[in-house]
């Protein structure tokens, strides 16, 4: 069976790509070159800014990350991965675009948490940290994860149908 060919989509910024491929080749049990992973990454940095995106409802950012993936999908990857976590704002709607995978890192997470608890971190609470008053904890309700749900993130509606509904309501 053909070794898997993992796609980055990237450039969001450059150094999330980077330290996610930096952890990628620290935890791939390789003794040579040779038995690393191939990955093909489409750094892009010139993807406008996601949160001003977000919040200002443009839809000028999504044609962009349709094509960055497509773009993966031409080079052969046979699944995607997104090191920037705004971006998984767009996941449901960029998976209808193309043909492969895409894994929802944010869901991979929140499933991790659910099926490992001891790993799930304390409610926020500013100033009663573990052994740093200063430090805050993070629970897992704060960072997309449902707990109703075992675990996978959060549904919302999706951004493109909310636009297209709301205007045909007008």
């Amino acid at each position: 069976m053909a070794e898997k060919v993992v796609g980055i989509l990237g450039g969001m910024g450059p150094e999330a790509t980077a330290d996610f491929f930096a952890k990628v080749i620290a935890l791939t049990p390789a003794k040579r070159d040779q038995d690393h992973l191939r990955i093909i990454i489409n750094n892009n940095p010139k993807i406008p800014d996601r949160t001003e995106a977000i919040l200002a409802k443009d839809e000028a950012l999504f044609p962009i990350l349709v094509e960055t993936a497509k773009s993966l999908e031409r080079a052969g990857v046979d699944f995607i991965v997104i090191p920037c976590n705004t971006v998984h704002y767009f996941y449901e709607d960029l998976v209808r675009e193309v043909s492969i995978p895409i894994l929802h890192m944010i869901g991979i997470d929140c499933h991790y948490r659910h099926h490992h608890k001891q790993f799930v971190p304390e409610r926020v609470s500013k100033g009663r940290g573990r052994g740093n008053s200063s430090r805050p904890s993070i629970s897992s309700q704060s960072n997309g994860c449902d707990s109703k749900n075992k675990g996978r993130p959060r549904k919302r509606p999706s951004q493109r149908g909310i636009s297209q509904s709301s205007e045909s309501a007008n």
